[in-house]
């Protein structure tokens, strides 16, 4: 740094004939004394702690105290990042329930597991819902398939234990909707595991977990045509449980079907049930086509024949194929880009299987990583096989 000195001001005018020249005040300020520009003001008297190899990024201060200071020079706000969209909720909102997921009302059916638990993991629910538009389009129907929770108050006239809240798909707001049971003074943690049929194109996929085949099939049937959704070699394959969704896109009339497909070498067996989207009435009565078991030459399939409509329908089809156990267990894991097996906190598909007499563990996981689990059980003895869909929470 320079020290100023010898500062002078100089002014240059032009004078002669018809020269002009405008006068103006100025004000002067005499300078009585001299100060240098780096001067050092004392602050406080301080010693470094924490010294390390010489130097300290601490500095203890004698008298002086040292506190937090924001200054604001205006009340305009401004918007740095909006991240609202990426939470299901939030804290500018008075409503009581919250939206889970986005439907799009021309997708179709799907298919929920959801898990709800309070963050102090003292109360736990497990739902599976289904969801399918009216055949008018004009509104959403919500099928609760299975609910189990641990925790809440039970009610006393019934002796059952509460749900922590319901599932309901708005019509308004186009979305699956959590509505809690205690809205003010319980905060939820809320896990979802969705499927749907994400295309209307024909085709099939294949994907393996251990013995389990994970199918997926899209085809048109034209009117009285029969085709086969499934095929399987029947020498491999013991039973096949398929969610199957049947839409004629003329009078958008759907039919949601879950069926269980079993042989014992020679002959099929077929169990199923099923819903539709008519709203008018609370009984299902608009079953589309028909299905049965078939088993040709050591091939297994199931069939669907369109024989109640007027069109061609579009029929989607989930299944899944119990093979022989001898391919031993598997694991689908959902994980995200690369992170590593076994670290996940989502979900994760899994293939077990027990060969016993009397009482066995067909599944075990640690109950401090996994607090659902939704099971899909065949048990089998001879030409004998039944079919168990289990859900499972624990406190």
């Amino acid at each position: 740094m320079k020290n100023f000195s010898d500062t002078g001001i100089t002014n240059n005018i032009s004078a002669g004939i018809g020269t002009t020249i405008s006068s103006t005040s100025i004000a002067l300020l005499d300078i009585i004394s001299d100060r240098r520009v780096d001067v050092v003001k004392s602050f406080d008297f301080g010693l470094d702690v924490d010294i390390l190899n010489g130097r300290s990024k601490f500095i203890k201060l004698e008298n002086k105290k040292l506190a937090d200071f924001i200054k604001c020079d205006t009340n305009r706000v401004l918007i740095v990042d909006d991240v609202k969209n990426q939470f299901s909720n939030s804290d500018d909102t008075e409503d009581l329930f919250v939206n889970l997921d986005s439907i799009n009302i021309t997708d179709g059916y799907a298919r929920y597991l959801l898990q709800v638990r309070s963050v102090d993991n003292t109360e736990i629910q497990a739902t599976e819902v289904m969801v399918v538009p009216s055949q008018d389009r004009k509104s959403l129907l919500t099928v609760e398939k299975a609910n189990v929770t641990v925790g809440q108050a039970n009610n006393n006239s019934t002796n059952t234990t509460l749900s922590l809240g319901s599932f309901v798909a708005d019509t308004n707001n186009l979305a699956l909707q959590f509505v809690p049971t205690e809205p003010f003074n319980t905060d939820y943690d809320i896990k979802i595991l969705k499927n749907e049929f994400n295309t209307t194109l024909t085709g099939i996929n294949t994907r393996t977990v251990g013995f389990a085949d994970l199918v997926g099939v899209t085809t048109t049937v034209g009117v009285g045509t029969t085709v086969s959704l499934i095929v399987r070699d029947a020498n491999i394959t013991e039973g096949v449980y398929a969610n199957v969704e049947v839409v004629n896109e003329v009078s958008q009339l759907r039919t949601v079907v879950e069926l269980y497909m079993d042989h014992d070498g020679s002959d099929t067996f077929v169990s199923e049930f099923y819903f539709d989207n008519d709203g008018t009435t609370e009984a299902s009565d608009n079953f589309i086509g028909t299905f049965r078991g078939n088993i040709n030459s050591g091939v297994l399939s199931l069939d669907f024949t369109n024989s109640t409509e007027s069109d061609s329908v579009l029929v989607r089809t989930r299944a899944v194929g119990f093979g022989s156990t001898s391919v031993g267990v598997g694991t689908y894991r959902f994980l995200s880009g690369s992170q590593p097996a076994e670290t996940e906190k989502s979900g994760r598909l899994q293939t077990n299987f027990a060969q016993t007499v009397g009482i066995s563990t067909p599944i075990s996981v640690s109950n401090s990583d996994v607090t659902t689990l939704k099971t899909l059980a065949r048990v089998g003895y001879g030409n004998t096989s039944a079919l168990h869909q289990l859900l499972v929470i624990h406190d």
